[in-house]
């Protein structure tokens, strides 16, 4: 079964236009196909910005990633992939 992670970015969340045409889309697909979905906006976790540090380019991770929600988004994302 494939598994499918899309990322709305509007600040509207899931009462945007984007999301709902994102949903009616993967809807449609999964009808068709055998798929699993996960729609993901800004407002579903805690990600700080960057404070530019640099940190991460020295060490191959953020400094923050402990203090936000990154960890789990990169989860889903590279679980994905994987």
């Amino acid at each position: 079964m494939k598994k499918i992670v899309a990322y709305v970015g509007s600040r509207r969340g899931v009462k945007s236009n984007t999301f709902y045409f994102v949903t009616r889309i993967l809807e449609q697909v999964k009808s068709k196909r055998n798929i699993e979905f996960d729609i993901v906006t800004p407002f579903d976790h805690n990600i700080q910005f960057c404070s530019g540090c640099q940190f991460c380019f020295k060490n191959a991770y953020c400094i923050r990633e402990k203090k936000d929600d990154l960890l789990i988004l990169q989860e889903k994302y590279y679980r994905r992939i994987l």
